[in-house]
């Protein structure tokens, strides 16, 4: 039986569709959240699902204006955006320095946004 869930990434990056509802987040604020309160299992599954395609994916998203992407092009922004926030989970911090990170954010409110998407 086929799926009739409308994709949501360009067709060269649909092995990644499994990650838009989790981690295609729009805002600064939204990723660091789910960054701070996504299990080490989830980060670490989703960057290995996107580390590899991190370069096809930014030469892919080169194609457009930042300003006037097409909405699949945009979805794969935010997950490009979503892994540069996950990677300091993988790439600097470990496991104990991320959990004191994640209880001393709850003591920071992002008051300004940066996205300008």
């Amino acid at each position: 039986m086929e799926s009739t869930r409308k994709r949501e990434l360009p067709e060269q990056f649909a092995d990644l569709e499994p990650f838009v509802g989790e981690w295609a987040l729009a805002t600064m604020a939204a990723r660091h959240r789910k960054r701070v309160t996504s299990t080490a299992e989830s980060r670490k599954a989703f960057y290995d699902a996107m580390t590899p395609r991190l370069s096809e994916a930014v030469e892919y998203l080169d194609r457009y204006p930042l300003q006037s992407m097409p909405p699949d092009a945009n979805a794969l922004l935010q997950l490009a955006l979503s892994l540069m926030e996950v990677a300091l989970t993988q790439e600097v911090y470990d496991a104990k320095v991320e959990a004191v990170h994640a209880q001393s954010s709850k003591l920071v409110r992002i008051s300004k946004e940066m996205d300008m998407l």
